[in-house]
């Protein structure tokens, strides 16, 4: 059989959260967020436990369901203020699993209390989808037809300037192949402004007469018909030119997982001397 062998007794989200980051090899602030993440879940698990009395409340993989993940969004968006109003309790769960204390309800508007949310259920998401179809180690995925949500900014995106552009460019990165063919992506992403979620589905097929023609996901989903036609530079030409019939999916490039890209492009940036926010 195929079917790798699962990990007996531990069936905990939080655990298997470590998992995820061993295999995807996360580091810097990526690795941080998990690791936060990881014990919020455990922080939760031992909350509506202790002050709900649910004793069958444990975050098993096998068994997060739709209405859990509302019951974790809940908790996420609030987190601060049940702190600060069962403060003895969470005393209690902070020294029962070595936790950290959170951080107690402050002046956060209500769009990034809903924007924490967002975050780290697209963090569950991402662990869950790995745990289902990679690691195969649940049948599981409850994410299937469940709406996230999307991030709430009121902040212009702050973007490469053209000589940041060409210090990227000319980043010497010959000793590390895989992490110059991600850069090699990163500059591609700024040529044709893709969403990558849209940007890792591209194949010969949606380039015609050195136009990218392609149908974005967010149009689909709010039934949106028209197909953006982005003009490719000679620089986007040479690109998919140098990486044609490299990926193993037919796909222009040889992408990565939006987690393992996003962190490989902080490790482009620290090369880079490059320590701004873009």
């Amino acid at each position: 059989s195929n079917v790798p062998t699962r990990i007996k007794g531990r069936r905990e989200l939080y655990y298997f959260t470590k998992q995820y980051c061993k295999a995807y090899d996360l580091s810097g602030m990526t690795l941080e967020r998990y690791i936060n993440f990881s014990r919020k879940l455990r922080r939760a698990e031992l909350y509506y436990q202790l002050v709900n009395k649910e004793s069958d409340s444990s975050l098993n993989i096998d068994k997060v369901t739709p209405k859990v993940i509302d019951i974790l969004r809940d908790y996420f968006m609030n987190e601060g203020s049940l702190a600060s109003k069962s403060e003895d309790q969470f005393k209690m769960i902070s020294s029962m699993a070595d936790l950290t204390f959170p951080r107690k309800k402050g002046s956060r508007s209500l769009n990034k209390n809903q924007n924490v949310s967002v975050l780290y259920l697209n963090m569950m998401k991402s662990v869950l989808k790995y745990l289902r179809y990679e690691a195969r180690e649940t049948d599981n995925y409850p994410f299937q037809n469940y709406e996230v949500g999307v991030w709430q900014s009121n902040r212009l995106p702050i973007c490469f300037t053209s000589y940041e552009l060409t210090k990227l460019k000319k980043l010497d990165l010959s000793l590390d192949p895989f992490l110059s063919t991600q850069r090699d992506i990163l500059l591609f992403h700024c040529m044709t402004g893709c969403r990558y979620r849209d940007m890792i589905k591209l194949s010969d097929a949606n380039v015609e007469d050195d136009e990218l023609i392609y149908e974005p996901e967010l149009n689909v989903k709010e039934n949106i018909p028209a197909e953006p036609v982005i003009k490719l530079n000679k620089e986007a030409k040479q690109l998919i030119s140098q990486y044609e019939g490299v990926d193993v999916h037919f796909r222009l490039f040889p992408f990565v997982s939006k987690v393992y890209y996003e962190d490989c492009c902080r490790k482009i940036l620290e090369k880079a001397s490059m320590n701004r926010i873009v």
